[in-house]
């Protein structure tokens, strides 16, 4: 290997959507994302398991956070939002986010490589945030890639 080369790396395990993947989710979850029940954004087939490879999306606060929220996590989970759950974390948020302002810097484009498969089949996958949002909402817009496995 040539430490001073100035070729860029290969990279290995890329996920190319229009390659490997046969599944293509869009989504938009509105003004829905307040609390830690999160939106389904994957319904997987029954007896399937989703194989998240990647994804583009934007994120962003629609109605002001409160003062008081707790600053949490804004991700992708698996089949619910709980403890070991998280598949991808998109963004942190916390106390004073204002309307129009962005969780994310610009469009997120997220390369999972081989993919991050759910834990068990017939497991959906959602978006949504660790802790509860009163009365603040946050809006998200993409697409994911991936593919759906039987094992």
């Amino acid at each position: 290997m040539d430490l001073y080369s100035t070729q860029p790396p290969v990279p290995v395990l890329v996920s190319t959507p229009d390659r490997d993947s046969s599944i293509f989710v869009r989504f938009d979850t509105g003004t829905t994302i307040t609390g830690t029940t999160g939106k389904k954004v994957w319904d997987v087939s029954a007896g399937q398991r989703f194989v998240l490879k990647g994804g583009a999306l934007l994120a962003f606060v629609t109605v002001d956070l409160p003062d008081d929220v707790t600053t949490g996590l804004l991700a992708f989970w698996d089949d619910s939002i709980a403890s070991g759950n998280c598949v991808y974390p998109i963004a942190a948020y916390g106390p004073d986010e204002r309307a129009n302002t962005a969780l994310t810097d610009g469009v997120l484009r997220f390369d999972l490589g081989a993919g991050q498969a759910s834990k068990a089949v017939s497991q959906d996958l959602f978006i949504g945030t660790s802790e509860t949002i009163d009365t603040g909402k946050i809006r998200v817009i993409g697409t994911l890639w991936g593919e759906e496995i039987s094992q």
